[in-house]
């Protein structure tokens, strides 16, 4: 597992929330960039939707294994 996956996992549900956002106001702005051709990385766009998709599945599974405790 990557540092970067274990750093999130480490994270809460509402640290993960707070930086979900933040991480979505830095793919509209790559969108932007990479419009006006400012970027020379376009493969930022990719990794930056990536890493949105690992958090929410992260979060998922958090909320889940929640759900599962109450129980």
């Amino acid at each position: 597992m990557s540092k970067e996956i274990k750093e999130i996992r480490e994270k809460t549900l509402d640290q993960l929330h707070k930086e979900i956002g933040e991480v979505y106001k830095k793919l509209r702005e790559v969108r932007f960039k990479v419009a006006n051709r400012e970027v020379k990385d376009t493969n930022e766009k990719s990794k930056i939707r990536k890493k949105i998709s690992m958090m929410w599945t992260i979060i998922r599974e958090k909320e889940a294994k929640k759900l599962e405790n109450k129980e």
